[in-house]
């Protein structure tokens, strides 16, 4: 909360002593690139992980579940591409 706090009033805003406008948005889109079991994209040489791949969730997303993704294709995804790199 300090941190915050300092952030708004440098920014001029008081939120202690002003109302401040909120509103709905969006935090998560199902869809990104089109990658395979080891993240390799349509584009050959090219890979994606974690939140810009897209599909590992079918249409849906449970919450926490993007660290594990990051994780398993991250991984999958370098290794996948440094074995391409000595070819």
């Amino acid at each position: 909360l300090p941190y915050m706090l300092r952030r708004y009033r440098a920014g001029g805003i008081d939120p202690l002593g002003e109302r401040l406008l909120t509103y709905p948005v969006l935090h998560y889109q199902n869809g990104g690139l089109v990658i395979d079991s080891n993240g390799e994209t349509t584009i050959a040489g090219v890979y994606g992980c974690g939140e810009i791949a897209g599909g590992t969730h079918g249409r849906n997303r449970m919450m926490g579940n993007s660290l594990l993704e990051c994780c398993v294709f991250g991984r999958r995804a370098g290794r996948a591409a440094a074995e391409k790199a000595k070819s």
